[in-house]
């Protein structure tokens, strides 16, 4: 019953999808998979997996795709499936390649060839071969993947395949282009967009091509021609709803106007790190950080260069780093090794045919003779076994009186336990209540004085009105130490110290998630957490109430508000 009901979730699924309802999709597929685990349809199981990984790959939402890839994996070893578990390492590797996880993308690719070689499968070998090429032409290593792109355009021409032929194309001239040689890749990307247009049905892949044949005008110094590519290239990933695509065609608009001293450079270039962030595509974002580095540079802002630069160092480190360039070249090594030896392997195999039968007789005998000891020991066993039952028994009645003992005391020492984390909760407690009221007296006191020397300021101004010189002259000298004594920097900083006791982590939390802020919006925001009016904002910050209401309106643009969020409660949350 239950692999019935298993089926009817996975089946209706088919019909979420067909409908464009990818949540229920999911959830149909999610119902499915205890249901397939408990009556041990391992295959059917990791299928619905596979399903689930692969649209979580298409919303680009990479964690929960790994996850299920991973899963699926799991099973079909479980299982034996070497095409499916082939399949699953090649998605794992994808989405480790699109994350810039290359080590992680290259051992699941060669894992994947190993299988695709025991199979013989041509078409899944040629596959494999392009992933591979594309991790080794990331790591520049551009004779060993220009090697497996030309094997795998073998496989696809003998089998027809124009479609798989114009992809193999587009990764050759990549890899040229790469190398150095424009004009040849200019060649690839030809014979690539012919077949494209051709067949008319892979956007995806015409999309790819006109970025890079933006790059090469772009290489030559044809800027309006580079422009005209990423613009198109722009538009079909937005028709596609890639957003990988997306980020990667504003990226390059925005590097060829910038080019041309175009400030418009600048939105396009901050959209494109924005979907960065999203999909957590790193490569693109180390582009990305690059050309932002570059534009404040031209444009003179040398401080946010310097901010986009560090980024770019540590995000550039963390993904060309030795040991992921070490691994890769150990697994190629590896695997090359292991098909050399496969061949020698055929050949030691007719010599150890003969030497299995000589060694099979001799076996056989050693195992009689074994079973037979064995029998033996076992009835000796049994015997000395039935003389220790009773001694067990009687020892096992006198351990769980001891247990039940042990458990009575466990009962009272945790009631203890409990009791005496209660008294510390409450000690807490006070000590966090006391901690706000000092905090709440410090700014209040600070309130007062402020608002005090304010009115003091005030007096004396009138006073200055007045027609004695004498008295103008002792009037100026009042002002003058009246404003010395308002020191607002130390005020904020005893406010401060008393306001991080209560609420920690407070400002980092804020800096971490919003690095535009300044030290006068921490303090705003400071005092809108401790709940204080407009008024005594002013006061605090020596402002008009009005500028007060400026500042918590620009406050809300740098927090990116909705008009209908309240300011208080999302600080009360953060």
């Amino acid at each position: 019953m239950r692999l019935k009901i298993a089926e009817y979730h996975f089946n209706y699924s088919l019909i979420e999808r067909a409908a464009g309802n990818m949540d229920a999709y999911i959830g149909s597929l999610e119902k499915s998979i205890p249901l397939f685990l408990r009556e041990n349809a391992w295959k059917r199981a990791s299928m619905a997996h596979t399903a689930i990984g692969q649209e979580y790959a298409r919303q680009q939402k990479n964690k929960e795709a790994l996850g299920h890839f991973t899963k699926s994996l799991s099973l079909r070893e479980r299982d034996g499936d070497s095409l499916g578990m082939a399949n699953n390492l090649i998605n794992l590797g994808g989405l480790s390649y699109l994350t810039g996880n290359l080590a992680d993308a290259s051992d699941y690719f060669y894992r994947a060839l190993r299988l695709a070689d025991d199979m013989n499968n041509m078409n899944l070998k040629t596959l494999i071969l392009m992933n591979l090429s594309n991790v080794h032409l990331k790591q520049k290593n551009h004779i060993k993947s220009i090697e497996y792109l030309e094997q795998a355009l073998v496989y696809r021409r003998a089998t027809g395949n124009r479609k798989g032929e114009s992809d193999i194309l587009l990764n050759l001239g990549n890899a040229y282009q790469d190398l150095g040689d424009p004009d040849k890749a200019f060649g690839y990307y030809i014979q690539t967009l012919r077949i494209k247009e051709e067949l008319g049905d892979d956007l995806r892949g015409l999309m790819r091509v006109y970025n890079n044949l933006g790059v090469i005008a772009r290489d030559r110094g044809e800027d309006s021609t580079a422009i005209a590519y990423y613009g198109r290239t722009l538009e079909i990933a937005r028709q596609l709803n890639d957003r990988y695509g997306e980020a990667l065609a504003l990226s390059n608009l925005g590097s060829r106007m910038m080019a041309n001293n175009n400030p418009a450079a600048l939105p396009l270039l901050l959209e494109s790190l924005q979907i960065t962030h999203e999909i957590g595509h790193k490569k693109q974002k180390l582009s990305t950080y690059d050309n932002l580095q570059q534009y404040y540079s031209k444009f003179g802002d040398f401080k946010q260069a310097y901010f986009y630069a560090l980024h770019y160092q540590a995000l550039y480190d963390s993904i060309y780093n030795e040991e992921s360039a070490a691994k890769i070249i150990e697994l190629q090594t590896q695997y090359d090794t292991e098909m050399k030896e496969k061949e020698n392997q055929i050949l030691r195999e007719r010599e150890r045919i003969q030497m299995l039968r000589n060694r099979l007789l001799i076996l056989l005998l050693l195992i009689f003779a074994f079973l037979a000891l064995s029998l033996y020991i076992l009835l000796r066993l049994k015997r000395k076994s039935l003389r220790q039952s009773k001694q067990l028994f009687e020892k096992e009645i006198e351990l769980r009186n001891l247990e039940r003992e042990k458990s009575e005391k466990e009962n009272q020492h945790l009631q203890e336990v409990v009791f005496a984390e209660e008294q510390i909760n409450k000690l807490q407690r006070r000590q966090l209540d006391e901690k706000n009221r000092e905090l709440t007296a410090s700014t209040m006191h600070v309130i007062n004085k402020n608002e005090v020397l304010s009115n003091i300021r005030q007096l004396a101004v009138k006073m200055q009105n007045g027609e004695s010189k004498d008295k103008e002259a002792l009037i100026q000298q009042l002002i003058r130490e009246v404003d010395n004594n308002i020191n607002f920097d130390e005020q904020w900083e005893q406010v401060k110290k008393h306001f991080e006791s209560v609420h920690s982590g407070f400002f980092e939390r804020l800096i971490e998630r919003y690095p535009t802020l300044t030290q006068n919006d921490l303090k705003l925001c400071a005092y809108l957490r401790m709940n204080l009016s407009s008024k005594d904002i002013s006061q605090m910050l020596n402002i008009s109430i009005d500028s007060v209401v400026t500042k918590r309106y620009r406050l809300r643009k740098k927090l990116r508000l909705e008009n209908d969020e309240n300011l208080i409660t999302f600080l009360a949350e953060s």
